[in-house]
């Protein structure tokens, strides 16, 4: 449509979150690179990688696009002249448009038309400069990269932004500190590292929904399933009763089952596919909205990248297992803010996917830096991981794109 051939690299997609100061989804940024095979992307001011998102974005934003959140794609100057944003339901998508880029009369005639159609425009890369001016009358949104800068440093950076009232979003936020004082500086937008990590808080308790599910989460660890216990947990949560039953008898299994009988479950079924189904909603249970639905969502898309990316190399069931599980739990403190230490020290896991998760060492950590780079686009770390695990790059994108599909029917069924 507009001129650019196809890439015939696997592509890699990333996306990032974007949280509101009472850690709510705003929306998530998406992230693009052409391949592995390259040592740099090649495109040509992003245009070619912006329309490849452009083309994604519905099969891997894992929102509902109906609701109230955002994407937000960054978008060359050939593009934007070309048109490109309005493949994109203007309501939901910020035109992120870098602060350097060259501006001139028909690119901010192009934005203004953008802007008068409904979409929003975000400076990408804000510092202030002077030459961007123009930019400002039409922005929205400003992101600034805060990663090592002091409050004073940003203080001339946000006086424009507070001046005309335009939003501030804050880039790199890396723990809860740098949270509170993007805060108190005055941006209303946040991204980074920091919402992954746990802020414990002395004292805290287990409320008793996250206690049973973490007793169900126990009962699915064992290799060979407690029929009676099982049975149990579930009978006593009429939620849970009804959602499996609704599985079991659902056109997929083509099966008719009015009373729930477990053994029965787990003879249709098998206990590998019950056990998964069971460790998937009582992970999206815990917590179902804001920061802790981003963390279920990763949590969920971690599990099947891994155990697609295990399948594809050709490991063995337990193997495959074992590295489910290690992305499943692998932000379980983050999600219930408790130390991860006691969290597992009521499950029963593999020795190698506890000392992955306590420690971040032994053979199976290196599935973690994989899906951190990954996370973060952080592309030539994942091709020094994905070499380090000996996994093809054509394996890794296919099996990411799959489990966001995944995750997604998940986060979407339980909200």
């Amino acid at each position: 449509m507009f001129g650019y051939q196809a890439l015939a690299a696997p592509p890699l997609f990333a996306r990032q979150p974007v949280f509101t100061a009472d850690l709510r989804v705003f929306g998530h940024e998406l992230l693009y690179r052409q391949g592995l095979a390259s040592t740099q992307a090649v495109f040509a001011d992003l245009d070619a990688a912006t329309l490849t998102v452009v083309a994604g974005a519905f099969q891997l934003q894992p929102g509902d696009l109906s609701g109230s959140q955002k994407i937000l794609v960054n978008f060359g100057r050939r593009t934007i002249l070309d048109k490109a944003p309005y493949a994109l339901p203007a309501d939901k998508t910020v035109v992120q448009v870098e602060e350097g880029i060259l501006l001139d009369d028909p690119l901010l005639a192009a934005l203004d038309a953008l802007k008068a159609e409904g979409f929003q425009i975000a400076v990408n890369g804000f510092q202030a400069r002077p030459d961007a001016a123009p930019l400002l009358e039409l922005a929205d949104l400003a992101i600034v990269d805060v990663l090592g800068k002091t409050p004073e440093s940003l203080a001339p950076i946000l006086k424009p932004l507070h001046d005309r009232k335009i939003t501030a979003m804050a880039r790199k936020v890396e723990d809860e500190d740098a949270f509170a004082t993007a805060k108190k500086l005055g941006f209303s937008l946040f991204q980074g590292y920091f919402f992954k990590k746990p802020e414990v808080v002395a004292g805290r308790r287990l409320a008793s929904n996250e206690i049973a599910r973490l007793k169900l989460l126990r009962l699915t660890q064992s290799d060979q399933p407690d029929a009676d216990s099982l049975a149990e947990a579930i009978r006593s949560d009429v939620s849970l009763t009804y959602r499996l039953l609704s599985y079991l008898n659902s056109p997929l299994h083509g099966q008719r089952m009015e009373k729930l009988s477990i053994p029965r479950a787990i003879m249709y079924l098998g206990w590998t596919q019950l056990r998964h189904w069971l460790r998937v909603i009582a992970l999206t249970d815990i917590s179902p909205s804001g920061k802790a639905g981003e963390l279920a969502f990763l949590s969920l898309q971690r599990a099947r990248f891994f155990e697609l990316a295990g399948t594809g190399q050709g490991l063995d069931q337990q193997q495959v297992d074992n590295l489910f599980t290690l992305g499943l739990f692998s932000l379980l403190d983050a999600m219930l803010q408790s130390p991860i230490e006691e969290l597992l020290g009521n499950l029963p896991l593999d020795a190698r996917v506890k000392e992955a998760l306590l420690a971040r060492t032994g053979p199976l950590a290196p599935w973690l830096t994989m899906t951190h780079c990954f996370e973060h686009g952080d592309w030539a770390g994942l091709e020094r991981a994905l070499v380090a695990l000996d996994i093809p790059a054509e394996l890794a994108a296919e099996s990411y794109s799959q489990a966001m599909e995944f995750a997604a029917s998940f986060t979407r069924k339980s909200s």
